[in-house]
C-alpha cells in the first residue's frame, strides 16, 4: 500500500513534465498490483480460516456470482447455466466458495482464450463454457465444463500441488485453492480432462 501512495505521488508531481515516462509508471503500478494480487492468494491459502457459513438457496446465489464474472469475460465465450438444485438452501461460506468457483472459471476461460483472444478450443470451435449445479449422494455439486486445450497427463499429475504452475504470469495457488475450499466445506475437487477435448472441474 505504502508503494502504491509513493507511485501515486509521484505520478501526480510528474504529471504534464512530458518526461515521457507515463508508460513505465503504468507498467510499474500494473506490476505492484500483481505483486499485491500474488501475496494476498499466499496468505488467503497459507492462513486456516474458520468458515462463516450460512444457509443459503445456492442456484440463486451462484447465478449472482456468474452474471458478474460473465462481464468481465472475453465477448467470444458462450455461457451456459444449467442449475439443477431447485432452490436448495444449503450452508456454505458465500466469500469462500465464491473464490472457487471463480478460479474453476477463470481456469476454464483461460484454457479456451488467450490473452491476446485467440481460441485455443479443439478445432477452433466457438468457447463453450456449461456451468451447472445438482445433487447426487447427498452431496450438492458446483460443474464447470470447457471445450478448451484439455489438461496433458504430466500436468493433470501436479495440478493439485501448491505453487505448481504452467503460467508465467501464475501463481499455482489457484487449483490447490479449489481443493482447499472444497475440503474444508466438507467435499471434494474431481478433475477430468482430456487434450483437445476439454476439461471438467466438479
Amino acid at each position: 500500500a505504502e508503494t502504491e501512495h509513493l507511485l501515486d505521488y509521484a505520478a501526480r508531481k510528474l504529471k504534464d513534465k512530458n518526461l515521457g515516462i507515463e508508460s513505465q509508471l503504468d507498467r510499474i503500478n500494473k506490476g505492484i498490483v500483481r505483486c499485491d494480487n500474488i501475496i494476498t492468494q499466499l496468505l488467503d491459502f497459507s492462513r486456516s480460516k474458520q468458515l462463516n457459513c450460512q444457509p443459503e438457496d445456492i442456484d440463486g446465489w451462484l447465478t449472482g456470482v456468474i452474471e458478474e464474472e460473465v462481464k468481465k469475460m472475453p465477448s467470444t465465450v458462450a455461457v451456459e447455466l444449467q442449475l439443477g438444485l431447485e432452490g436448495k438452501t444449503v450452508p456454505f461460506d458465500p466469500s469462500r466458495l465464491q473464490r472457487a468457483v471463480i478460479n474453476m472459471i477463470s481456469n476454464a476461460v483461460e484454457a479456451m482464450v488467450n490473452n491476446g483472444n485467440q481460441l485455443l478450443t479443439s478445432g477452433q470451435e466457438p468457447p463453450r463454457l456449461i456451468i451447472s449445479t445438482y445433487e447426487k449422494s447427498n452431496y450438492c455439486s458446483v460443474r464447470v465444463v470447457d471445450n478448451g486445450a484439455g489438461i496433458p497427463p504430466h500436468v493433470l499429475a501436479r495440478i493439485r500441488e501448491p505453487l505448481f504452475t504452467t503460467k508465467s504470469f501464475g501463481t499455482g495457488l489457484g487449483v490447490p485453492a479449489i481443493e482447499q475450499i472444497a475440503s474444508q466445506h466438507g467435499g471434494r475437487l474431481d478433475i477430468e480432462s482430456e487434450v483437445g477435448v476439454g476439461s471438467t472441474f466438479t
